[in-house]
């Protein structure tokens, strides 16, 4: 039975591809124009996720940067006597 599925399978796959070999896809322009319309919104919302991102980790920083700023402020005055 498996020998004469494999090669009969084979057989379908290659006469399937002649059938299909001369078809092109073509897109009508306002597909294309429909794909450019999608992508460029995609890239958009990606752009403006970066955009948040950088912008919530430069926040993160500062608050970093001010816990620090707050907790070594008063430690100029204070000097160490022996």
């Amino acid at each position: 039975m498996n020998n004469l599925l494999i090669p009969a399978f084979a057989a379908v796959l290659l006469l399937g591809g002649c059938t299909y070999a001369d078809q092109r896809f073509v897109s009508s322009q306002s597909q294309q124009q429909q794909l450019y319309e999608n992508r460029l919104a995609i890239q958009k919302a990606e752009r403006e996720e970066r955009a948040e991102r950088r912008a919530e980790r430069r926040e993160e920083m500062m608050d970093e940067a001010d816990a620090v700023n707050r907790a070594y402020k008063g430690l100029n005055g204070v000097y160490l006597i022996r």
